[in-house]
């Protein structure tokens, strides 16, 4: 049986593969956008830039956070909880801080 620290790395784990699989899928998605307006208008500005900046700003540094926790929990490093928690709430602080802006935007 599993201990709750050892289920909490194979969550960090887990959710450190799912930020890659998602950065690499923003990337295919903002290649095509760019494929789609060059073959449209033979030139491209600024289509496929918010997928890039959110695959490159935030889901490639939450998959390296997240998989830097699950070492130091699978490691059984000093500060492996520390770490744990730092990196959820460094991957959860963007969203808390979009959900609150976009609730404040909506109530003025």
């Amino acid at each position: 049986m599993t201990t709750p620290i050892r289920f909490a790395a194979w969550i960090d784990a887990s959710a450190s593969a799912a930020s890659l699989a998602m950065a690499i899928w923003l990337h295919h998605i903002a290649k095509v956008a760019v494929d789609e307006v060059v073959a449209k208008y033979g030139r491209n500005v600024d289509s496929g830039v918010y997928e890039l900046a959110t695959a490159n700003w935030y889901f490639l540094p939450a998959c390296a956070v997240l998989g830097g926790a699950a070492v130091a929990i699978f490691r059984s490093w000093a500060w492996r909880r520390a770490i744990h928690w730092l990196a959820w709430l460094l991957v959860l602080l963007p969203i808390g801080w979009l959900v609150v802006s976009e609730v404040s935007r909506g109530m003025t």
